[in-house]
């Protein structure tokens, strides 16, 4: 009897040593894209949701500021510092359209609310990019929105090899 307690001490002495080295070496894994059970959604999405992936610019996906990229493109000679204020001024106006849309539906009752985005998937067109929307308003020319685009995925490839 006495050896048989021995036996499952040890067992389960044993289980438990590699069931702890286990989940210490799993804790050190770095996932790249795989689905992450714990919270829903896979690693990379989280760290940018969360900031964490601090891709070309320096700032996450959700919070990254147009700014950001228009220093760069008038470093990089691509357009001029004015251009840069009327872009800049453009999509203030934007942010502050979306601000007061957003405020708008917050005030509305659940009704409303659910009639406005019924009536809102009728309509539904994806909203033009701030560079086609300054091509639109006359501030640059389609040439230069496509050497903007083509400069900025530049500079975030050559981010990301860094």
């Amino acid at each position: 009897m006495k050896k048989l307690n021995k036996l499952v001490s040890g067992l389960i002495i044993g289980g438990i040593i590699l069931s702890t080295g286990t989940v210490a070496m799993a804790a050190g894994t770095k996932t790249t894209g795989q689905h992450n059970a714990a919270n829903g959604r896979t690693a990379i999405a989280g760290k940018m949701l969360k900031g964490g992936d601090k891709g070309a610019f320096g700032k996450g996906f959700a919070d990254r500021d147009i700014s950001t990229d228009l220093k760069a493109l008038v470093s990089a000679g691509t357009i001029t510092q004015g251009e840069a204020d009327k872009i800049q001024a453009l999509a203030t106006q934007q942010a502050a359209a979306r601000q007061a849309e957003m405020d708008k539906i917050k005030a509305m009752t659940d009704a409303e609310r659910k009639a406005y985005f019924d009536a809102s998937k009728t309509q539904a067109q994806k909203p033009a990019d701030i560079y086609t929307q300054a091509v639109t308003n006359g501030i640059i020319t389609q040439a230069k929105a496509d050497a903007i685009k083509a400069k900025l995925h530049e500079l975030r490839e050559a981010a990301e090899k860094t």
